[in-house]
């Protein structure tokens, strides 16, 4: 009996779950970055091109209405708003 493609590179099998651990990963890593960097932001001393990655977590801060109190509550968190 011949045995799937799978069976036969269990590296890629794994390597999947690595892909999905990253994309999974990621989104929350900008997200709970931005405390950090908001501090930055928010004297002024961030690069404008790490303002710019950031922009859409103020954009939904200002635009998205159930966002604005957990984002509030991050910011103070990090000692900044």
């Amino acid at each position: 009996m011949a045995s799937s493609s799978m069976d036969k590179d269990p590296e890629k099998k794994r390597s999947g779950g690595a892909w999905l651990a990253v994309v999974v990963m990621l989104p929350v890593l900008y997200v709970l970055s931005f405390g950090l960097v908001g501090k930055f932001i928010e004297r002024n001393k961030a690069p404008w091109l790490l303002q710019q990655i950031y922009s859409p977590v103020r954009w939904s801060y200002e635009n998205v209405p159930w966002t604005k109190k957990p984002i509030e509550a991050y910011g103070r968190f990090w000692g900044f708003h």
